[in-house]
């Protein structure tokens, strides 16, 4: 149950701090958001080192991987999408 109330006060926490940058400059860094710490809390176990993707998009992908195989939770994923971070063409011919 704790680990369930964590991920959803990260998920709060990270849809505050979007709502509070406002789309503007300077990138959210997902990394910042969730750290590695924070993923093991979260997890409770030791997890591998995060991965970051990105997409055409603009979308930023954290992913945190348990270290150890057979644990009930596997991974940790956050995804932050910000208008500042897409192309031009993507937000002229959204609007």
């Amino acid at each position: 149950m704790r680990k369930e109330k964590f991920a959803a006060t990260l998920v709060i926490l990270a849809a505050l701090i979007m709502a509070a940058n406002g789309g503007a400059d300077p990138l959210v860094d997902p990394a910042v958001l969730v750290t590695r710490a924070d993923a093991e809390a979260a997890l409770g176990t030791s997890v591998e080192e995060p991965a970051m993707t990105t997409n055409p998009m603009g979308q930023r992908i954290l992913h945190h991987s348990a270290a150890a195989q057979g644990t009930k939770v596997r991974f940790l994923q956050i995804s932050v999408s910000q208008t500042a971070a897409m192309p031009e063409k993507m937000i002229r011919n959204g609007k």
